[in-house]
């Protein structure tokens, strides 16, 4: 296939997109299409070449699977090789799991699975401290170079027309397939093929047609505006997307179908060429695929070791680093493996089908040994506990079909008690658990990960009424006259803000994962805010009326480091001082929810739960401790690890314990129905 130079520049554009996104810059907030834009360019490379083998006869499974395995292997194997070492170090036992089990899944080209059964999906917070997390898109492309060669053997008996035509009705199967995806499963349709698999043929849709032919029967300065508005849609996406954007979508149409007109239209000797095909632009693009590979595990490298939170300047100094080591695995890597002189294909499919294996093995290894806890002596056992047990949900309650709701508790017992609330309240249902089993009492666990209980407000993500319709659920459990005893929780703060707590002292939560609630109508962001806090107090103020005895634990103190990991990296250092943020400024941000559930009045049947009091200005006056007696108090950066839900709960049966008598489910009913007759 010719070589075409503004392909390269584009790839430039591609890998740069992705970085500054990865790096935080704002402008660039929709930098992530820059792997869209790859795999339109995969599609169009991939079936240029196997249409000319094929018009030549000199197209092999073999010979095509070896060019893949000398452009892919090399340079990603070396890469993970690297990283190894120095995540052993840098990594606390959680984490080094996770990461032997990507090791594992990149090496058999299964990391999109991975990532999409691990996490909130692309733009969850947990995904920067994953060091193998961008090979997602490989996985992708490796499973399309699986099927791609025989869907083109298959139809190559029909004429070019015919072809394309295949070509388009398969593009339009997999865009609606993603739009159906897409309301099942946000997480699936970013990281799957068939999601994806319209972007690669539109590139091979592309390669199908006559690109010469075509440009030769039209002006060169309409090829040249075709060309300049697909970098004009590129660029829009890059910067006026975000993570609010549904994708892939058909918004995503936009970045796809200017990248096929870039190559579609795009002369060397045109204006865009002409700045595509630019010596810098060029250079970037030939190391693009290694500097892909290495950005993401040093900006995850810098995280893991500095203290404090990554700023500007320092994403410039870690990219700059990136392309350091990007063009010396190109030189020395990358290119000696594609000298078939030197790397014969007997050569090369046993040495890394051998690497293959060392590899899986290490991730095997890594994952049954749940990431060598016991490799530094014990002596960050108390940390490494509370990040290892995490949300403990040893009867897989949380986020449960409500269909078949699921018992806490001593459970010969009929339910009196319900725990309610986002993953904040998932938190507690161990400890809850354990109190009610001591008062032969239990208890409905109707926890959902995202989904505070509040009712009436749609949010951004993962689907705009997914959490209202999930909580009208809810609604009607609460409602049975055997529950009378609800215990809320859920971090509220988070949601009315647009952005991610920052503690002020170096520690960032990131903010590109941001979902947030709004009512159905409002005028600007102050009155959103005031409609979500007045559907706060509403809901809580609904199961007052109803008769029921609300346990309302207050926001827990955000801390913006994830707790275990900054205080692994505070103790390596030998620094002495435990984990700390301001209570200034806990007050400043939950402030606001604070104050609506202050409004909600004096209810006899209203408990309220400080976790500041508990936890702030405790052992230093104007602090918030992430430590007590030695234990944890959270197993991330805002979730309460099982020592610190100990402490709350304990505050909360001293309270109820000082309570009358609970009354019985049969006064509960009487008070139920008369407050709805």
């Amino acid at each position: 296939m010719k070589y075409r130079a503004e392909i390269d520049g584009l790839r430039a554009i591609a890998v740069l997109s992705v970085i500054l996104f990865h790096a935080n810059f704002t402008l660039f907030s929709g930098g992530f299409v820059g792997v869209d834009v790859f795999f339109v360019i995969s599609g169009y490379l991939i079936t240029g070449i196997i249409s000319k083998e094929r018009a030549v006869k000199q197209f092999t499974f073999g010979h095509f699977y070896e060019r893949r395995i000398r452009r892919i292997f090399p340079a990603l194997f070396f890469m993970i090789l690297c990283c190894i070492p120095v995540f052993w170090i840098l990594m606390t036992p959680v984490d080094l799991k996770k990461f032997a089990q990507s090791i594992f899944a990149t090496t058999i080209f299964g990391s999109n699975f991975l990532f999409w059964r691990e996490s909130g999906g692309y733009f969850d917070t947990g995904a920067i401290w994953k060091p193998l997390h961008h090979t997602w898109s490989l996985a992708v492309e490796e499973q399309f170079y699986i099927f791609h060669p025989i869907f083109l053997l298959i139809i190559a008996r029909f004429s070019r027309p015919y072809k394309g035509l295949i070509m388009l009705l398969a593009i339009i199967a997999s865009l609606i397939a993603s739009l159906y995806i897409i309301k099942i499963d946000s997480n699936a349709n970013f990281y799957f093929l068939p999601s994806r698999l319209w972007e690669l043929l539109i590139g091979a849709f592309i390669a199908n047609m006559d690109i010469e032919a075509i440009r030769s029967k039209i002006k060169p300065i309409i090829s040249d505006l075709a060309a300049f508005f697909g970098i004009v849609m590129i660029m829009y996406a890059v910067f006026a997307f975000s993570s609010h954007t549904s994708h892939p979508s058909l918004w995503t149409a936009i970045p796809v179908g200017g990248t096929a007109l870039v190559i579609a239209f795009g002369r060397a000797k045109g204006v865009v060429g002409f700045v595509l095909a630019n010596k810098i632009f060029v250079e970037l693009g030939l190391i693009s695929y290694s500097l892909y590979l290495w950005h993401y595990p040093v900006f995850v490298f810098a995280r893991f070791y500095f203290l404090r939170d990554l700023e500007p300047a320092h994403y410039l100094l870690l990219i700059g680093t990136s392309i350091i080591m990007a063009y010396i695995s190109y030189k020395f890597v990358e290119s000696p493996f594609r000298k078939k002189n030197v790397f014969t294909r007997a050569r090369l499919f046993t040495f890394f089908a051998a690497v293959s294996l060392i590899f899986i093995a290490i991730g095997f290894i890594g994952h049954k040994s749940n990431g060598f806890p016991d490799r530094n002596s014990g002596k960050y056992q108390d940390i490494f506990q509370a990040q290892i047990i995490g949300l403990k949900d040893s009867c897989h309650c949380h986020s449960r079909d409500l269909a078949n709701p699921c018992t806490i508790g001593d459970k010969s017992k009929t339910p009196s008690w319900a725990l309610i609330g986002d993953s904040h309240a998932g938190a507690l249902a161990s400890s809850l658990e354990e109190s009610l089993i001591q008062r032969n009492e239990s208890g409905l666990q109707l926890t959902q990960g995202g989904c505070p209980y509040v009712l009436g407000l749609a949010k951004t993500a993962p689907v705009p009424n997914f959490c209202d319709e999930f909580n009208l659920e809810i609604r009607r459990y609460l409602m049975l006259p055997n529950i009378h005893n609800i215990v809320i929780s859920g971090r509220y703060v988070r949601f009315l803000y647009q952005d991610g707590f920052d503690n002020k002292e170096g520690g960032k939560e990131n903010s590109s994962d941001d979902s947030y609630f709004y009512p159905a109508k409002f005028s600007g962001e102050k009155e959103r805010q005031a409609g979500v806090l007045l559907a706060y107090q509403k809901s809580i103020e609904e199961l007052l009326q109803a008769g029921k005895k609300v346990y309302l634990v207050y926001p827990v103190p955000e801390v913006g480091w994830n707790v275990p990991r900054q205080a692994f990296k505070m103790r390596k250092r030998g620094m002495k001082e435990n984990l700390t943020t301001a209570y200034d400024t806990y007050m400043e941000r939950s402030g606001p929810v604070i104050n609506a559930f202050n409004q909600i009045g004096n209810a006899a049947n209203l408990i309220r739960i400080y976790p500041a009091e508990l936890f702030c200005n405790q052992l230093q006056p104007g602090r918030c401790q992430t430590e007590m007696n030695g234990k944890t108090l959270y197993f991330d950066d805002d979730h309460v690890s099982v020592f610190g839900a100990r402490i709350l709960m304990d505050d909360l049966f001293l309270k109820y314990d000082r309570l009358p008598t609970s009354p019985t489910a049969e006064t509960a009913f009487i008070k139920w129905a008369s407050f709805f007759n």
